[in-house]
């Protein structure tokens, strides 16, 4: 499993993009949510919720963490599984999936099984995520995940 990880200002253009909605919608993602802790099932309902926590830092520039996973070719993983992994590689990175809201959204547009994170780095509390070292911690997480949850081992940094 590969992780690729950005941030950005606002939650409406990647709900838009992971949930396959809006101006830019495709239509070939059949894209499905497989976990989170929101209620909103369209990118404006959850836009909405997204701004309860952006409200309670508003000099936060980018409040809007992504990362996508994606699996090898030939792999695949039911909704369950992926929430189950998406939720547990949030805890590993240490973006507590308790007191971030998130969303998970997963793509069926390519050959390669993968699932797209959007989350607040605004915690509920009001603290904000820093996230230090996100692409290293990034790798040791989705390979420790590829042995704990029997997936398929990729290279890593070793």
């Amino acid at each position: 499993m590969k992780a690729k990880i950005s941030r950005g200002g606002g939650a409406r253009g990647m709900l838009n993009y992971a949930l396959d909605q809006g101006p830019k919608r495709s239509g070939d993602k059949q894209a499905e949510i497989v976990g989170g802790n929101m209620a909103g099932s369209q990118a404006r309902e959850l836009a909405k919720e997204f701004g309860v926590t952006r409200a309670l830092r508003p000099e936060c520039s980018r409040p809007v963490w992504h990362c996508s996973l994606s699996l090898p070719q030939g792999e695949a993983m039911p909704p369950e599984k992926w929430d189950q992994v998406t939720r547990a590689f949030m805890e590993k990175m240490e973006l507590d999936p308790d007191n971030h809201q998130f969303v998970v959204a997963r793509h069926q547009d390519t050959k390669f099984d993968h699932a797209h994170i959007v989350a607040s780095r605004i915690g509920l509390d009001g603290e904000l995520w820093h996230g230090k070292w996100e692409a290293r911690k990034a790798i040791k997480a989705t390979q420790e995940l590829e042995r704990e949850m029997g997936l398929v081992i990729t290279p890593g940094l070793e």
